[in-house]
């Protein structure tokens, strides 16, 4: 029991600290800095494309699928998330998880990163409503019809 928990405690520590490395060897740049090309930090040379078949989409694998011996990879689906249709915009963390012997497959082409923030929202069709500067004017104004009483 006590071997399990102890292989369970140090297989669960090196996980961490090699999703910890990862993530920071695939921080994206700042900044609006052009991305750094990389091919991820994985055995197998990563590489990011579009395929026809996929037009809304970009596709992160690795390079050389015969590498693989024929295996059958895993599929990560990104959602860029903020209403981003860039399929670009976590390219370094996307291809650092393909280079690992993974299919991602993110939603949007790749696009000029200086235009992948969601636009503006549109101007109002229509001026605001103008409100009365002075309303003290018009109180006790209103007309109230008599009470009368039911019989």
């Amino acid at each position: 029991m006590f071997t399990q928990w102890r292989w369970m405690a140090i297989s669960s520590a090196a996980l961490a600290a090699l999703m910890m490395w990862g993530w920071n060897s695939a921080a994206q740049p700042r900044g609006g800095a052009p991305p750094r090309p990389t091919t991820g930090s994985g055995p197998y040379k990563a590489l990011m494309e579009m395929d026809t078949s996929l037009p809304d989409h970009t596709v992160y694998r690795p390079e050389d699928l015969s590498a693989l011996s024929g295996a059958t990879l895993p599929l990560v689906v990104w959602g860029n998330g903020a209403c981003v249709n860039a399929g670009n915009s976590f390219s370094s963390f996307l291809t650092d998880i393909s280079s690992y012997g993974f299919l991602a497959i993110a939603l949007g082409p790749i696009v000029d990163r200086n235009t992948a923030a969601p636009a503006a929202p549109p101007a109002p069709a229509q001026p605001p409503i103008q409100q009365p500067t002075d309303t003290t004017q018009h109180r006790g104004t209103c007309h109230r019809p008599p009470l009368t009483r039911l019989r």
